[in-house]
């Protein structure tokens, strides 16, 4: 028996290409066809609206290494619990296992400490901005209100929302 003669498993692929050829297409035709199909298929993973930086970044690698490891982390925890395994491997499997937690913990401590970082620099930039409006805020207060002026009412809506925006947000 030579290797032509073993039939190879029939795959999707096979049967659409039968179809076409039913259809009356040629076999260039069918793969144009099927080519095309794959060139406009949507990929399986959105793209977003651009490249991912900072702490939306470390999260999805974090959420993919938690993803592969999560099969892994199964098969340890079976190997643990099965009776008929050798010691070794049971150990083996728990060192494993320990290493991959150890991991997460780090991976995870790393986004904590980005995310701690980057609501810091929130908080910085929002204190600059209310420290620059305090200042323009100042410098443009009426030496003498009547409080009836256009002035006097516009710097009077400005420092509510001063109050608003900066004093309550404390």
């Amino acid at each position: 028996m030579s290797s032509l003669d073993v039939k190879r498993k029939r795959t999707p692929l096979d049967a659409e290409r039968e179809r076409l050829r039913n259809a009356g297409y040629t076999d260039a035709e069918i793969s144009e066809i099927l080519i095309a199909r794959e060139i406009v298929k949507p990929s399986s993973e959105p793209m977003g609206y651009g490249a991912m930086t900072g702490v939306a970044n470390n999260l999805s690698a974090a959420a993919g290494y938690a993803r592969s490891f999560v099969p892994s982390i199964v098969a340890d925890i079976t190997m643990l619990r099965n009776e008929a395994a050798t010691a070794t491997a049971r150990t083996q499997a728990a060192v494993y296992l320990v290493m991959k937690f150890v991991v997460v913990f780090v991976i995870a401590y790393v986004v904590l400490q980005e995310f701690s970082q980057f609501r810091s620099m929130t908080a910085r930039a929002q204190a600059e901005a209310c420290s620059a409006r305090l200042k323009l805020l100042a410098d443009s207060q009426p030496a003498y209100s009547t409080g009836n002026t256009p002035r006097d009412r516009e710097w009077k809506r400005r420092n509510d929302e001063f109050n608003r925006d900066c004093v309550g947000a404390e």
